[in-house]
């Protein structure tokens, strides 16, 4: 096998292993990171010095780790290392794009669209299996309710919705922006781009929605000439999209909780049937919180052990057992488990990038940073393997890459 081939397959390695079980997706990021590091030795590259500064800089929000440790209570060590050790390619990643050739950098990017195959691939076979499960077995007859089948989803891929919302909604992106390839079949496009706009709405992770609200606004601004030649063809994928939304009842139940949170629905509710009133719960303990340990926080560690108890005793007082949650706010996650050092560097990164992204008009790096930075309000993306290893690689791919035209992914 050429030498290109191997490069491309270690690429599209990469580009999958979002969606692979978390043992065999660190098994796939080590064996791609060392080929592509032992491909950059041979071919003799030497990173300039001010990329190794700026990938200290990306990834300084794990350096805060090292200050926490030594003051950490040994009773909460173990917690403290799996987070660590979950947060390990927050900072390696930066550094692995950094040391590797520019060439190769452009060759991983060049395979983005095995991201999409990845995405389309779960998210069927999940689909298949929850169908099979709860509809096709002999006398499984269950109710169509988002809550069941959210749960199921996260049961059969370890993927959590809201993640698995994010990478959905970051593989509609890389297709929207992708040049049409002469001699494919452009209803091909589109019709993976209707699947995945299925996928998304049987989820409805409000976050991811948001984010594609803004994703799409932007989009249709940069091409409304090229929309505007076929205005009958989009108002009919608009109609289809929203008559997939209105069809599909998990978007629906989703929807109604929003409209009896706001008050629009005449029925009231609480947490026990309104995942709105939960989310209101949880940011009035997170404020709390923060008003208490704005400025040095608590620690890592000891953020989760607080949280449950103060969801313990909130149990207790109100004769109802709400259950435990984190914060469900990487902004809030971070400045109350590191203080205003954690917000600070956090923010930084984010900033680093978007002016990245915006003085290149790199609009699938500036939609990526959409997706994190709404996903962050209502979600904590850098607790869990899957988000750190979305927002280290694909940052630092995007940072140390180069677009070679526009509008190219």
């Amino acid at each position: 096998m050429h030498r290109k081939a191997v490069d491309t397959w270690a690429a599209r390695l990469l580009m999958t292993c979002f969606f692979m079980p978390m043992m065999v997706q660190v098994i796939a990021l080590l064996v791609a990171a060392f080929y592509f590091f032992a491909v950059s030795i041979a071919d003799k590259y030497r990173a300039p010095l001010k990329d190794y500064g700026w990938a200290l800089a990306l990834g300084s929000c794990l350096c805060l780790f090292l200050f926490w440790l030594p003051v950490t209570p040994d009773n909460y060590k173990d917690q403290f290392f799996l987070l660590l050790q979950h947060r390990l390619s927050y900072l390696l990643m930066p550094f692995f794009f950094a040391v590797i050739s520019p060439a190769t950098r452009a060759l991983i990017r060049a395979q983005l669209n095995w991201f999409v195959y990845g995405c389309i691939a779960i998210c069927i076979l999940a689909n298949a299996m929850y169908i099979g499960h709860y509809y096709l077995a002999p006398g499984a007859t269950q109710p169509l309710f988002h809550v069941e089948y959210r749960m199921y989803l996260e049961h059969v891929t370890d993927i959590h919705p809201t993640y698995l919302s994010m990478f959905i909604c970051f593989a509609i992106c890389i297709l929207l922006l992708a040049k049409q390839e002469p001699g494919k079949q452009v209803w091909l496009k589109y019709a993976a781009l209707y699947l995945l706009f299925i996928f998304l709405f049987c989820l409805l992770a409000k976050a991811a929605i948001i984010a594609l609200c803004i994703i799409l606004l932007h989009y249709a601004y940069i091409n409304r000439n090229m929309l505007a030649r076929y205005k009958i063809q989009l108002a009919g994928g608009i109609a289809a999209l929203a008559a997939a939304m209105y069809i599909i009842p998990f978007s629906r139940q989703r929807l109604g909780e929003v409209f009896q949170f706001a008050g629009v629905a005449n029925k009231s509710g609480d947490i026990s049937d309104n995942s709105m009133y939960v989310r209101k719960l949880v940011w009035n303990t997170d404020m709390q919180m923060l008003h208490k340990y704005w400025l040095g926080g608590v620690g890592p560690a000891l953020l989760k052990r607080m949280l449950d108890a103060h969801y313990f005793f909130f149990s207790v007082s109100h004769s109802w057992a709400v259950g435990y949650y984190n914060t469900h706010n990487e902004y809030l996650n971070e400045w109350l488990s590191f203080g205003l050092a954690g917000i600070i560097l956090l923010v930084a990164a984010l900033v680093i990038h978007l002016v990245s992204a915006v003085r290149r008009a790199d609009y699938l790096y500036l939609y990526l940073l959409v997706i994190l930075c709404v996903t962050f309000f209502t979600e904590t993306v850098l607790a869990r393997q899957y988000g750190v290893v979305f927002y280290a690689v694909l940052t630092s791919l995007f940072f140390f890459g180069r677009q070679e035209k526009k509008g190219v992914v």
